[in-house]
């Protein structure tokens, strides 16, 4: 799954420079990132979130989209299906003109990604917020399970936007996927950072 996964996004261009669009007079946000969808047969998933202000950046947007592609085996479709889950990040350039960030991609972890939440948070050792995005995977339709795994993903904020087409991801210690919930043997999970509120307090803890 790791090797197909490496050799999607190999294959795929979408992110890997940054595209500029117009947003129209009163159109909404949720049209808006609807409209620029990366490939044709994603969907908006979740909330699309625009906030006043991320550090220095005003009215940023970020959404989420859920798609399928065909799996690949040595460059050749292997017949199979894989659900991704992309993050972008839309910054405000003046007179409604956006510039498009790739965030992350997130693969299938038995089921689909679903981003849980989006957020702010020092995770570094710089004055400026990092965002973070949780994800979960709900595992209940396997046999004998009955659950959701969490993983909380770190990116450092960018000091300038020039020239970047997508965020630097941050590894932090202590914030590994788990499992929250009962495996089919009986034995219960729980999972200690499956909200914002819980990692932000954590990330206090740690001194960030």
């Amino acid at each position: 799954m790791k090797s197909l996964y490496v050799l999607f996004l190999i294959c795929s261009t979408g992110y890997l420079s940054a595209q500029t669009f117009q947003r129209n007079v009163g159109e909404s946000k949720e049209d808006f990132v609807k409209r620029i969808k990366p490939v044709q047969n994603a969907e908006i998933q979740g909330e699309v979130l625009e906030v006043k202000q991320w550090n220095s950046l005003a009215n940023p947007i970020f959404a989420a989209y859920e798609y399928s592609e065909k799996g690949l085996e040595k460059g050749r479709p292997n017949g199979l299906n894989y659900s991704y889950v992309d993050s972008y990040l839309l910054i405000a350039l003046g007179n409604k003109r956006y510039k498009k960030i790739f965030i992350d991609s997130y693969p299938e972890e038995g089921a689909t990604a679903y981003v849980e939440s989006v957020f702010f948070a020092n995770a570094d050792r710089d004055p400026e917020k990092e965002l973070g995005i949780l994800c979960s995977w709900d595992q209940s339709m396997h046999y004998g399970i009955s659950g959701k795994i969490y993983q909380v993903y770190f990116y450092d904020y960018p000091k300038t936007t020039d020239k970047i087409s997508k965020l630097k991801p941050l590894q932090i210690k202590g914030f590994e996927m788990e499992f929250d919930g009962t495996n089919d043997t009986g034995r219960r999970s729980v999972a200690k950072f499956d909200t914002a509120a819980k990692i932000k307090a954590e990330l206090k803890r740690l001194g960030f």
